[in-house]
This record gives C-alpha cells, structure tokens and sequence, in this order.
C-alpha cells in the first residue's frame, strides 16, 4: 500500500498542476461568461426597444446636434441621409437603468470585454503551468499549443458557419417575413411599434432556397479576413458574430506570445506582457488584443500570488481591512469606467471628463471602449482575487449559463430579430403604445414570451451543435495526428518503478498514470476525480468555451 501511495507523490508531483489550476477554482470563469452572455441579451433587446439603454443617465444633447443614424427620440425628427436632428432641450434620460453600475444590466461592450479577458485567462491556465515545470514542461508546450491552434477554428467558427446556416434556411421558409415587414421601410413606419436605438435588419430574404443559401455561403467570405483586418466580419445573417472571428485572431496571436515567452522566466515574462499590454492599450488602438494579453499576464500573476499565499501566516486584522478597502475602491471604479455608454458620452456630466484625456489608442468613433476595457479589466482583477465573488460566479445557475453561454452568444440575435420584432408588435397592437405605460407593459411582456425560447433553444443549440463540435474537434486531431505505434508496443507493459525517469513526452506514459490512478488507493471517488481526472478535458473546458 505504502509503495502504491510513494508512486501516486511521484506522478502527482510530477504531472498534476498546481492546486491553484483545479476544477473548482477556475468554475467561477465559466460562470462570470455565463452572466456576461446573459447580459448581451439584455443589452440587445434594450437597445431595440429603449432608446435610453443607448445613453448614460443626465445626457442632454444639444438642440440642432445631429445623429448619423435614425434611433426613436421623441424630440428628434428624421432628415436627409438617414440623420437625426435634435430639436428640443426636454429630453428623457433620467432612467435608473441609466445610472453608473446599475446599466451594467443593460450594457453589452463591458460584457465583450469579459468575454476577452476570460479566454485570455483561460487559455493561459495550461500554458502557463507548463512554462513553470522547467525544461520538461515547456517541451510539453508544444503539443498543447499545437493542439489548441488545430482546434482553434474548428471550435469558434464551425458553430458560427452552422447558426446562420440554420438562419438562413429560417428566412428562405419564410419565419422573418413578418418581422421585416414591420422593421424595414421609412422611419415613421419602422419607430412606430420600435422605439429603441437600433433596429437591427433582419436577414436577407431571397426567392428560393438555393438564392438563399448562395447568399448565405458567400456571406461567410468575411470569416477569412480575420487576420487582415480589425473587425471586418459581421455576418447578415447574425450581426453580433463580429467578435467571433476578432477571438480567432486574438487567440493565435496569444499562442505565439506564449510560444515567444515559454523559455523566460516569470519576471521577464510578465514584464514583456505588460509592455505589450500598455502598447496595445495606449498606442495601437487594440484593446480586444489588450485583453487577451492581459489574461495571460494574470493567469501567471495569480499562480505567483497564491504560492506565496501559501507562506504567508495570519496577517493582522488591519492589513485584512485594507485590502477589503482597497479592493471595494478599484471594484468601484472598475465598475464605473465600465459603465460609460458607446454613444454620446461627452454629453452626460457624468463621463464628459473622459473626452477630454487624448489617448491615442482611443481612437473614435468607440473611444469608450478604452475606458470600458479598463474597468472590465480592474472589475475582473477583483473578482480574481475576492472569494465570495468567486464562488457566486461558481453556482450551479451560473455554471450552466457559462455552459450555453456561445449558444446563446448565437442564438439570440437571430430570435430577436424574428420572434422578438412579431411578438412587440402584436403585444403592441393587443396592448397599445400610446402611453409610456402601455408601451412599457408591451414590450415586457414580449421579453418575457421571447426569452424562454431563446434559452430553450439555446440548450438545443448546446448539446445537438456545440458541444458535439467540441468532441468531434478532438476526434478529428486525434485522427490526424502522427502515431509511432513501435514505441507504443515497446512501452505498452513497461512497469513504473518509483525513483526511475519518467518518459515525458509519451501518451504510453499517461497509460501507466492511469492505470496508477485506477489502483486500489484507500481514498474517497471525490478525491480520486479531483486527483486522476484528464487534465486536458479541463482546459478544453475552460478555453473550448469561448465567446
């Protein structure tokens, strides 16, 4: 018994990660995703049908200001070139929804930003692990990094191309015609039932399937232009898909960083990151890049705290203190930069300072974003570092909402703008619109007809489409990838003597850690999960379910 457990230290010490990477303490990234997807469905129905959303709470814009664009404003008329002129100073925006923090509930560029920090980080926990096991973790890095570059697109863009497929059938069957009827056409027309910032298009409609479906495949050519431009993708057939293929991109560039940096030492390394990250923040109008980077420089930054944790004794109750008051400051800042809106902030007293602060990488027309980075970046430094936030993100709701998080990511939008539109109107019709009252309880209750279809379909979307693409991502590498079948024969019955070295870079090896682990070690089924489980399936957990 005692040699079982001297050979479980030695393989433990030698192949599991440290504690800090476990299962249980990177759940509340899933479940910080899962509130963030959530979110973006609020953000989105909201600007659709409250213009206010759009807005920061006391903005007044000036009488004669122009719009580039068309929303519903009760004190704006239409003009040429599809603007909008400002005409009287009694304007609506003292909203409690409008109000630092409490928009958050409505907003989604913060929430983009989470989504960006959360890959970044997650796809750095493996990584990072390895660097920091010397010369055999880091020969090890090359087959993570090559398994999640092959994985990479099958897992991101794959769903992507399969969603508007379906979306693009939908419309060729007709189940957007009622919406488009409603929501295209002159201003008058279409602010009459919709009287929120944006109406977004529904998907072109085409004469027969096969038009259709041409016009769908063809509209998929922005997928390949991920890497020579910024944000150039946005599919008709869903206009939310833009961050997709900028997650992509960001994705690879953060590989080769890592693949850069694995042989330097932490501090080296999280010097070069930060040059990275003040470059891209303040020079290179880059913040999703940014972002991405700023994961990995926290994934690391974390691993360094909590060892050091670990010998650290009793710290007095003054220092306890500080740091909770520390940490409630930068939370409440965090979470004011990132409620500054995408649009007219200058005219809100509230977020007008900001404009005045020449950054070159906040460059408009979405100069908010910089600011709006920089707050999700301090709230998500917080939240990394505060237990009871942690395991609130960590809760089984959250956790399944982390879980469907791209499928609802994916297919909100296209039921927005379908069932969503049809549904304001009818309720619209049944209900009136001539008073705020009315319109309020019309479009209520449409959010609350809408959003179980969105999560119903959302799970389907889940486990018929997204987590099958997931496995099937794995298959088709493990298919694929090179076998030297005479070593796993030569290797295939070679008994583990403890003090011995250990092949490293073998899958036999990870045979004999199994076929260790499933010993009959005197120990609880919880305690052999937490200890013997793939690793790899949970990092594909973490990095695989991505937005």
């Amino acid at each position: 018994m005692n040699d079982y457990r001297d050979k479980l230290d030695y393989i433990e010490s030698q192949q599991l990660p440290a504690p800090q990477a476990g299962r249980r303490d990177t759940e509340w990234l899933n479940g910080l995703r899962g509130i963030a997807a959530l979110i973006v469905v609020f953000h989105h129905f909201g600007l659709a049908f409250w213009h206010q959303t759009a807005f920061a709470y006391a903005t007044q814009l000036p009488v004669g200001f122009e719009l580039d664009r068309q929303p519903y404003l009760s004190y704006a008329i239409p003009i040429e070139n599809n603007h909008l002129k400002v005409t009287s100073d009694v304007q609506d925006n003292h909203s409690i929804f409008q109000l630092p923090i409490l928009r958050l509930l409505v907003s989604g560029d913060p929430m983009v930003a989470i989504f960006f920090l959360v890959s970044g980080y997650s796809l750095s926990i493996k990584p990072i692990s390895l660097m920091r096991q010397g010369l055999d973790g880091q020969s090890k890095l090359l087959l993570t990094l090559s398994s999640a570059a092959f994985r990479r697109p099958i897992r991101l863009l794959l769903p992507l191309i399969v969603s508007t497929l379906i979306v693009a059938v939908a419309a060729a069957f007709g189940l957007y015609a009622h919406a488009a009827s409603y929501s295209s056409g002159p201003y008058e027309h279409q602010r009459q039932y919709y009287h929120g910032w944006v109406l977004e298009a529904v998907p072109p409609i085409k004469d027969t399937l096969l038009l259709q479906l041409a016009d769908w495949f063809w509209s998929l050519k922005g997928l390949l232009e991920s890497f020579t431009t910024k944000r150039a993708f946005g599919s008709l057939y869903d206009l939310h898909t833009w961050t997709i293929p900028t997650e992509f991109r960001c994705s690879y560039l953060l590989y080769m960083t890592q693949a850069a940096t694995a042989q330097l030492s932490s501090k080296i390394r999280l010097a070069l990151l930060s040059i990275l990250i003040l470059g891209a923040f303040l020079c290179g109008d880059n913040w999703e890049m940014a972002l991405f980077w700023s994961g990995m420089f926290l994934s690391e930054f974390n691993v360094i705290t909590d060892t050091r944790s670990l010998v650290k004794t009793n710290p007095s109750r003054p220092s306890v203190w500080a740091v909770r008051v520390f940490k409630a400051v930068i939370l409440f800042i965090g979470l004011y930069l990132a409620s500054m809106p995408t649009f007219e902030h200058h005219f809100s007293p509230l977020y007008a300072f900001f404009d005045s602060i020449h950054i070159l990488g906040a460059g408009k027309p979405f100069s908010q974003r910089f600011w709006v980075a920089i707050g999700a970046l301090m709230t998500f430094c917080v939240v990394m570092r505060t237990r009871t936030l942690k395991d609130f993100f960590s809760s089984r709701i959250t956790r399944y909402l982390g879980r469907i998080s791209f499928s609802l990511y994916l297919v909100h939008g296209p039921v927005l703008r379908g069932l969503g539109y049809s549904l304001a109107v009818l309720m619209s019709k049944l209900i009136g619109n001539d008073t705020t009252f009315r319109y309020n309880t019309a479009i209520v209750l449409t959010l609350a007809l809408t959003l179980p279809v969105i999560f119903a379909l959302s799970h389907l979307f889940c486990i018929a489409v997204d987590e099958p693409i997931v496995r099937m991502a794995r298959l088709v590498e493990g298919r694929l990838k090179k076998q030297d079948h005479d070593n796993v024969e030569e290797w295939e019955h070679f008994p583990i003597q403890y003090g011995e070295e250990m092949p490293v870079l073998s899958e036999y090896y990870d045979k004999h850690v199994e076929l260790v682990a499933i010993a009959p070690i005197p120990v609880s089924v919880e305690e052999r999960e937490d200890l013997y489980e793939e690793k790899d399936e949970f990092y594909d957990a973490s990095s695989d379910y991505t937005i």
